[in-house]
């Protein structure tokens, strides 16, 4: 309603009795601008984490999703269908073990267990996936104050494959500088010596 030319959200409570009605009403305003301006800001992370390239999914505190980005639905290869039905982390795990995007485990049920226990986890945890497409994806568990938690995949294989490459050439470079009769010295940019053969 209007009160003094502001709009102002009230509470109402009516109760009847035997000698009429009485009603109470609590000024709900503050409260209520509060929550628009978390929904803003929510609705506006949401946003921002669907720019990312990065994979994030967040579960509430009985291990229910509640928000997945973009890049995370890319990573997958999940169906919006299947990510509308909120499913469980032990669901997601399942089915991502049924579609063969997961590692290998020998102990499966131990370590979907272990993965599951990052829930009552207090202390941020992070782990390496080798999964059998030979992606190598980072995952990183970080739990809520109140509960829940913040899961982020980064997939780490182009890094890695690009790290292999320039070792790989590193060293096929110093093994023929290695065997060249002539003597090779390469100096860098402040004069210092970097690289000399035998």
């Amino acid at each position: 309603t209007v009160v003094s030319g502001d709009r102002v959200i009230f509470q109402v409570t009516e109760a009847k009795g035997p000698f009429g009605s009485a009603g109470h009403a609590v000024d709900r305003s503050e409260t209520e601008a509060v929550r628009e301006e978390l929904s803003t800001t929510i609705r506006s992370h949401e946003e921002t984490l669907n720019e990312l390239t990065t994979a994030v999914a967040m579960f509430d505190v009985n291990a229910t999703m509640l928000f997945y980005n973009n890049a995370f639905q890319d990573l997958w290869e999940l169906d919006a269908h299947y990510l509308a039905s909120n499913p469980t982390m032990a669901m997601f795990l399942d089915r991502m073990r049924e579609q063969g995007q997961l590692p290998e485990m020998p102990e499966w049920r131990r370590w979907k267990q272990d993965v599951l226990d990052s829930f009552k986890a207090i202390e941020p945890q992070s782990h390496l996936w080798h999964l059998p497409d030979r992606r190598t994806v980072r995952v990183f568990a970080n739990p809520h104050p109140r509960g829940g938690m913040t899961w982020i995949f980064e997939n780490l294989t182009e890094r890695i494959n690009l790290e292999s490459q320039y070792k790989t050439m590193q060293r096929v470079q110093g093994q023929t500088l290695d065997h060249l009769a002539e003597g090779v010295a390469v100096f860098a940019s402040d004069g210092y010596l970097k690289l000399a053969n035998p």
